[in-house]
């Protein structure tokens, strides 16, 4: 852990060396990466102006046309109407606000945790896939995980209830500065699913580019 070496980015610099990045692929964005600190080997991340976290707005749509503005929100609609509590799936649906959303999921009837947690994983890989399989998102994903040997993607959060998903940290300002509590805390699964979504799409992009005759 000690050859980590990290080297924070200012928002400006982060900004003009994503953009400098994308614009090689053709590929133009206006982003906040404010909440992003990127090192040779790790990607800490949190907050909802994070092109990463799971409430950053971004139009997604699933494969029965249905809309959702966030990750967020596709998942805890998906839990309601795993459930069958359609009044909860459609109050989740009718709302912006990110708290709102995680507050009704907690709220859903008939909810079972060893159900849901056997089908959480994939609920979360779909709604990372709709949203990182489309530009300018997946230049983002892939720009920041290309370090020396592949970088490591924590998601940091500061509240104790998301273990499952990140790594813990006590106080927000500890997200920008490298702790070894920081990354053996937590199951980071967030994280894990965004590497495998980044690999799966630069497999299906290497196929297309071999096999032009492949489906988009």
């Amino acid at each position: 852990m000690s050859r980590l070496g990290l080297c924070f980015l200012s928002t400006k610099e982060l900004d003009y060396e994503i953009e400098k990045e994308v614009k090689k692929n053709g590929v133009e964005f206006h982003v906040s990466f404010s909440e992003i600190t990127i090192s040779e080997y790790f990607v800490f991340f949190s907050g909802p102006d994070c092109v990463f976290d799971n409430s950053y707005l971004v139009d997604l749509e699933d494969i029965y046309g249905n809309k959702f503005i966030s990750v967020l929100q596709y998942y805890q609609a998906y839990k309601a109407n795993f459930f069958g509590d359609y009044d909860r799936r459609d109050l989740i649906m009718k709302t912006d606000s990110p708290s709102k959303m995680v507050d009704h999921g907690r709220r859903v009837k008939g909810f079972k945790r060893s159900e849901w947690n056997e089908v959480r994983d994939d609920v979360m890989y779909v709604a990372i896939m709709m949203k990182f399989e489309n530009e300018p998102y997946f230049s983002m994903l892939n720009y920041f995980a290309i370090g020396k040997d592949g970088r490591y993607i924590p998601y940091c959060y500061v509240s104790d209830k998301c273990r499952y998903w990140g790594r813990y940290v006590k106080l927000k300002d500890e997200v920008h500065r490298y702790s070894e509590h920081m990354l053996e805390s937590g199951y980071n699964k967030l994280g894990e699913i965004l590497d495998r979504v980044r690999l799966d799409l630069l497999k299906k992009k290497l196929e297309q580019k071999n096999n032009p005759s492949i489906s988009q």
